[in-house]
This record gives C-alpha cells, sequence and structure tokens, in this order.
C-alpha cells in the first residue's frame, strides 16, 4: 500500500534490487538469519515488520567495525490517515551489503506526527545494529547516522539523565538510548537534507 510507505532515498537508493531477501522474524526466537550470517533476534520487532537483506551481510558486518557502514532512516506520515511508518538501511561503503527494514509506528493517534516517525526510523538503526553485535567487535566503534530531522537526530547521543518524561515521544527516545547503552556500536549523527524538519513536535 503505497499510502504506508517509508522510503530510504539518495545514494543507497540502488540498494533495493531483484537479489534482496525477504526475512521473517519469530518473536520466539532468539536469533535469526540475516543474509548468509546468523544473528542475535530483534527486541522490538515493529521496526523490522518489513525486514530485507543483501545476500551476503559480511561485507556490512566488517565495514561497521572499521567504522565505514552507513545508516539512514526516512518517514512517512500521514495525518489525515493518522498513519505513519519508519524506514531504515544499513550499507556497506560500497553499497554492495546491506539490511533494509521497517514497519508502522506504534502509539496513539494523538502522538502521532513526522518527529515521531522520524525517532522510529531512528530507533529501526538501533535495533538493526542490536542485531548483529555479535558479529562487532568488543570495543567503542562507530556508525554514521543520517536523517533529515535534526531535532530527532539530536536525541540519540543525548544523556540519559537529561531525557524529560514530559517530552513527545519520550518512549521512543528512550528505547533508543536503551538499545545503544548495551552495544560497543554507538551513532555518529549526521543531518541530511530532505524532509522539512518538524521542530515543533519536539518540545
Amino acid at each position: 500500500m503505497p499510502l504506508l510507505r517509508a522510503t530510504v532515498e539518495g545514494n543507497v537508493e540502488t540498494l533495493n534490487s531483484s537479489a534482496q531477501q525477504s526475512v521473517r522474524v519469530d518473536t520466539a526466537l532468539e536469533s535469526i538469519q540475516l543474509g548468509d550470517l546468523q544473528t542475535i533476534a530483534p527486541a522490538i520487532t515493529w521496526v523490522i515488520e518489513h525486514l530485507h537483506t543483501s545476500p551476503s551481510i559480511q561485507h556490512l558486518v566488517n565495514d561497521i567495525a572499521n567504522e565505514t557502514a552507513v545508516a539512514v532512516c526516512d518517514r512517512s506520515y500521514f495525518e489525515i490517515h493518522g498513519i505513519g511508518s519508519s524506514a531504515w538501511i544499513h550499507s556497506s561503503a560500497d553499497g554492495s551489503s546491506w539490511i533494509e527494514g521497517g514497519g508502522i509506528v506504534p502509539g496513539p493517534i494523538s502522538d502521532l506526527n513526522s518527529y515521531r516517525c522520524e525517532l522510529g526510523g531512528l530507533l529501526g538503526i538501533g535495533i538493526g545494529t542490536a542485531c548483529l553485535k555479535n558479529l562487532c567487535p568488543a570495543r567503542r566503534h562507530y556508525m554514521l547516522t543520517a536523517c533529515d530531522n535534526l531535532e530527532a537526530l539530536r536525541k540519540i547521543t543525548l544523556a540519559r539523565t537529561k531525557v524529560k518524561t514530559s517530552w513527545k515521544s519520550v518512549d521512543f527516545i528512550s528505547q533508543i538510548l536503551d538499545v545503544w547503552s548495551q552495544q560497543h556500536c554507538q551513532p555518529s549523527p549526521q543531518h541530511v537534507y530532505g524532509h522539512q524538519d518538524d521542530k515543533a513536535w519536539a518540545h
């Protein structure tokens, strides 16, 4: 359904190909097969409602370890229908090895906006990275993490002590900070220009 589609566009657009593999996730499983590798099953499953990979993700894992991989997210929000979705992708530097996922953003309609949907994409990046953590070095390393909503992007490296319960979508912010705190890989935020930033919903 086009109404529910969120896409990641730009340099990684060519990653969508006939070689992609769909992945089904059983929430009772502790591990899943992504491409040619066995990985940790995601802790939050709505962000991988639609999950695809390149036939091999070994090159992606290598690039994450070498800090040359890239993660990007995007979102779609249809206010008139009260529906939002998020999409995300992890890509090797040359685009040959990748994982992409996405899903319908949960939450009350009163909380739904483009800012929450962008946070959903950033959460997807964190969850996707966490699935690979046992395959990556047990040392601090960074991955370029890009989105076009600056206010949402600022939240992913925020000190946990600065989070306020009164913030919009504080549930997603807390989940994002929690998932990154449990792995050696850390996001290196990069703002990119795409959809106009929706800053009004961030406060």
